[in-house]
């Protein structure tokens, strides 16, 4: 019986002869559904090359094997859960669909390609090449690769390892990392929560007010829960939202955008409206309970020490915060951000060209 393992090569859609491939299946993230209604339980499962699931965080689906070309899950105990096997459908993807061996009758399991390429190509450290060249020496034998990052200036690789080290302790998968994004923006582009989502399967909630964005993160992130809302430090039903030219500078106060001056063209305010607002802590009641939040950001563009002093982290204690002090437009509050939170059991971890990053005592 031959078993094959993943590998980190991607490849394009294989024919039906050949479905079932070990680089094409690590290549893309599936949608892994239950039961006769076809319930979509997981919406960006992957099959890691080192042999394990991802994406989603049950023991009854912990790894994968290929078999005699078929795809099999395996159980956390190295028992099979299901035998899939691989088929066209009528839209042309592929899907690998088996019985679930754990429960009697015919419940069915299907893994559906989401046709979403699952980016694997490394880009070569930049920097290293350019200084042994300015230098004129040869490089290492060893090649160095830019590891991937997303928010504004490398934020997420340094709250990614924190995260890492205590998972490492408590033993917990990356699957269950729970976050909260207040002033989330884009989905993307300068996320502080998309590397935990894209790339170890992180989920939690993103916290947006303005309506031009809602499409692209409820597109992007659909594990996450989007709260269409503004935060304020008092609970009050509605606030007025100022759309900056970019809209990274949106704010609540119109001074703050205006601080930024012509910011390269893209400063100023385009347009200004009333939308829904909630209050700190009633956010956190709402939306995390009594559930640990692993990172809490805060980038809210001159809100940030309010919402931080308005919290009640006497009940709410996520072991990473993260909040912009913007220091351009309000001297000495860096200090104080430090101060109050270094009083509430926290401790200054890592400082930014932008944000500050501290850690639960």
């Amino acid at each position: 019986m031959e078993t094959t393992r993943g590998s980190a090569t991607a490849c394009a859609l294989p024919e039906v002869s050949s479905l079932l491939t070990a680089a094409w299946l690590t290549s893309r993230f599936f949608e892994f559904r239950a039961g006769p209604q076809k319930v979509l339980i997981a919406s960006s499962l992957r099959f890691e090359p080192d042999g394990r699931i991802g994406g989603y965080c049950h023991p009854n689906e912990a790894a994968w094997r290929i078999e005699d070309g078929r795809l099999v899950v395996l159980c956390a105990d190295g028992t099979p859960s299901c035998i899939a096997t691989p088929t066209r459908t009528d839209n042309g993807t592929v899907s690998f669909v088996g019985s679930f061996l754990l429960a009697p009758g015919d419940f069915v399991h299907s893994f559906d390609d989401s046709r979403v390429p699952i980016p694997r190509a490394p880009i070569e450290n930049q920097f290293i090449l350019s200084e042994n060249a300015a230098n004129g020496i040869s490089d290492s034998c060893l090649r160095h690769f830019i590891p991937a990052t997303f928010a504004q200036c490398g934020e997420d690789i340094i709250v990614s390892a924190i995260i890492f080290a205590h998972l490492t302790k408590t033993r917990r998968p990356w699957e269950s990392v729970f976050y909260i994004e207040i002033g989330a923006n884009h989905p993307i582009s300068t996320s502080n929560t998309y590397l935990l989502y894209q790339r170890y399967g992180g989920s939690g909630v993103l916290v947006e007010p303005n309506p031009d964005l809602h499409g692209a993160i409820s597109t992007v992130r659909p594990r996450d829960t989007l709260v269409a809302a503004a935060v304020l430090p008092e609970p009050k039903s509605d606030a007025r939202l100022y759309i900056g030219n970019a809209h990274e500078l949106s704010s609540l106060s119109s001074e703050h955008i205006e601080s930024f001056g012509k910011f390269d063209g893209a400063g100023g305010i385009r347009v200004h409206l009333d939308v829904a607002a909630i209050g700190i802590n009633d956010l956190l009641k709402q939306y995390a309970g009594d559930r640990d939040i692993d990172f809490l950001s805060i980038d809210c563009e001159g809100l940030d020490y309010d919402l931080v002093q308005a919290m009640d982290l006497e009940l709410y204690r996520p072991l990473v915060i993260q909040c912009e002090p913007s220091e351009h437009a309000l001297p000495g509050n860096t200090a104080k951000l430090i101060e109050l939170l270094e009083s509430r059991s926290y401790r200054l971890v890592a400082r930014t060209d932008v944000n500050l990053i501290f850690l639960r005592s």
